[in-house]
């Protein structure tokens, strides 16, 4: 069997271009497997629609006309409704690749013969912990325990889903997620444009702004250090933002604060910061958190604590020196890492180095394709194995760039060495 010849369908609970972690996994799959020679399909959120895309392949958006699409809630649109839209779109698949419990469910209903690997792009059950499940956690106990293979991103996400791969259960496999490089690579400055000074030490937080992205408990402890010299950017909204703009009232960095919102170019704001910092309580990866180490920058991130904090990179943080971890129930303990990081440019820069090839030797879309073939049992149907990925056989100029990987010093210089380094995505 040739690899044009093999349809899989790709499915995620978010509309096609939504800046979240699901949609651009869900995306990342799609473009590993298409340079493959693969045929795929991506089934989204949205008012129902059909396109070819020629990265992706055919894009396919529903949802009942019964509910508005709101964040979180297409899931508990009817289940029947999901089993006749899969039916629909991937009768002819050869395999089916979810990210969500609902749409996993619905697949086993709906095409019980086709092979399906479940890629949780969340954990519903950990987030919700100490309440009584809902639809969405039953879903995903279904498609935990009743896929043919979950694909985990980390041993920590393995761990907090419980999961033990026993003789009658589905197959358990750990692979990192890959980072697109178009999407992270800085191709302006944007400080200008928000009135950010050149020589101000920027720290960065990226992604939707919600009680578990802990927002809020980064302002409380930007707001005891208090420093004139910092800024903070928020990349991304929701519905916590007016909260965390009434906890920075009063401080200093309630004019230093920038709510730049849902961005298209979010690679620029990762070349012009210095720090990230996250304080998620639940990720099934921290897709921003990697894509900050991708670009040469320190994260702070929560310490993994079982049962109470997933952080699936806070090992490599802590082993690697990839940036600091804290404490997330420990306000102190944040305005600690962040003082030291913050000024210590030199720090910053030794982090930076270590953190680029950290990034640029593990995170790779052609490993987890690869990985989504075996898993589904197609690897060798379609002869489109290859060698994996390593920072050695990557294209250039990206694997020249690892080899003279130029450290992070005030952010307008940082920016200028980084992008003659590195010259344009691959």
């Amino acid at each position: 069997m040739r690899p044009d010849e093999l349809h899989i369908q790709i499915q995620v609970m978010s509309p096609f271009n939504a800046p979240g972690g699901g949609a651009v996994h869900a995306r990342g799959i799609a473009g590993a497997l298409r340079r493959r020679g693969v045929q795929t399909s991506l089934l989204c959120t949205g008012a129902s629609s059909e396109w070819d895309d020629p990265e992706y392949g055919r894009v396919v958006t529903a949802r009942p006309s019964r509910l508005p699409l709101l964040w979180r809630w297409p899931a508990v649109s009817s289940l029947p409704h999901w089993v006749r839209t899969i039916r629909r779109t991937a009768g002819e698949a050869d395999g089916i690749v979810s990210l969500s419990p609902v749409l996993a469910a619905a697949s086993q209903r709906a095409l019980p013969g086709v092979p399906l690997v479940y890629c949780p792009a969340a954990l519903h059950a950990f987030e919700r912990a100490g309440k009584p499940p809902g639809f969405l956690e039953r879903c995903e106990g279904v498609a935990l325990r009743k896929s043919d293979a979950v694909l985990f991103s980390a041993d920590e996400v393995r761990e907090a889903a419980g999961a033990d791969a026993g003789p009658q259960g589905p197959r358990h496999a750990v692979c990192p997620l890959g980072i697109d490089e178009s999407r992270v690579f800085p191709a302006a400055d944007p400080r200008p444009e928000v009135g950010i000074p050149s020589e101000a030490t920027v720290l960065l937080t990226v992604g939707s702004i919600n009680e578990n992205k802990g927002q809020r408990r980064i302002a409380g402890a930007l707001a005891e250090i208090g420093r004139n010299d910092w800024w903070w950017v928020i990349v991304g909204d929701g519905p916590d933002r007016s909260i965390v703009a009434a906890e920075l009232r009063g401080s200093p960095f309630a004019a230093r604060t920038v709510f730049v919102g849902d961005v298209e170019r979010v690679g620029d704001w990762y070349g012009a910061a210095d720090v990230l910092v996250a304080a998620s309580r639940c990720e099934t990866f921290g897709l921003a958190c990697a894509e900050a180490l991708w670009s040469g920058l320190p994260i702070v991130i929560p310490q993994n604590q079982r049962g109470r904090v997933l952080s699936p990179l806070a090992d490599a943080v802590e082993t690697r020196g990839l940036g600091r971890t804290f404490d997330r129930d420990d306000p102190a303990a944040l305005r600690r890492v962040l003082t030291e990081l913050a000024g210590d440019a030199e720090l910053r820069a030794v982090i930076g180095r270590e953190a680029r090839l950290y990034a640029w030797r593990r995170f790779s879309w052609s490993r987890y394709g690869e990985r989504v073939l075996e898993l589904l049992g197609l690897d060798g149907k379609c002869g489109c194995s290859s060698a994996p990925e390593t920072i050695e056989n990557r294209p250039t100029p990206i694997a020249a760039a690892a080899s003279e990987v130029a450290p992070r010093t005030a952010p307008t210089a940082a920016r200028a060495t980084d992008t003659a380094t590195w010259g344009a995505p691959s």
